[in-house]
C-alpha cells in the first residue's frame, strides 16, 4: 500500500488524534483482563485454601470424634469467611470494570463508525481498516 504525502487537512489531525484515543481504552480492557486473570487466579488460591481448611475440619470431626477447640473453630470459619468475603468483592469490582469499558469501547466504535461514514475516499477507508484491527 502507497502513502499519500501532504499536507494534513484538520480533519485528517482529528481523526487520528481520535485513533490515538481509541489505543487507550484498548489498553484499559488489555489491563482489565490482566486484572481479571489475576483475580481468577487468587479465586483459585482461596478455594484451594478453602478446600484445605474444610479438609482439616473433616480430619478433626472424624479422627477425634470430638470437635475441634473453638478457638481454632472460630479462626477457621472466620477465615473461610474472609477469603470468601474477598473473593466475591475482588469479582464485582472486575465485572464492574470490564462493563463499563465494554460500554467504552462500543462507544467509542459507534463514534468510529459514525466518523467512518461522513469521512470521503481514502480517510474512510483507513479509518475503517483502523477500526476492523482493533475490533
Amino acid at each position: 500500500k502507497q502513502m499519500k504525502l501532504g499536507l494534513v487537512s484538520p480533519e485528517g489531525a482529528d481523526s487520528s488524534s481520535h485513533l490515538r484515543e481509541l489505543r487507550v481504552p484498548e489498553e484499559e480492557v488489555r489491563a482489565l483482563r490482566q486484572d481479571l486473570q489475576k483475580a481468577l487466579e487468587d479465586s483459585e488460591r482461596y478455594k484451594e485454601k478453602v478446600r484445605e481448611l474444610e479438609e482439616k475440619l473433616a480430619e478433626r470431626e472424624k479422627g477425634v470424634g470430638n470437635p475441634p477447640p473453638a478457638e481454632e473453630y472460630e479462626a477457621m470459619k472466620s477465615s473461610y469467611c474472609s477469603a470468601i468475603e474477598n473473593m466475591n468483592k475482588e469479582k464485582a469490582f472486575l465485572l464492574e470494570k470490564y462493563q463499563e469499558a465494554q460500554e467504552e469501547i462500543s462507544q467509542l466504535k459507534d463514534t468510529l463508525k459514525s466518523q467512518a461514514a461522513q469521512e470521503p475516499g481514502d480517510d474512510a477507508g483507513d479509518m475503517k481498516e483502523a477500526m476492523h484491527r482493533m475490533i
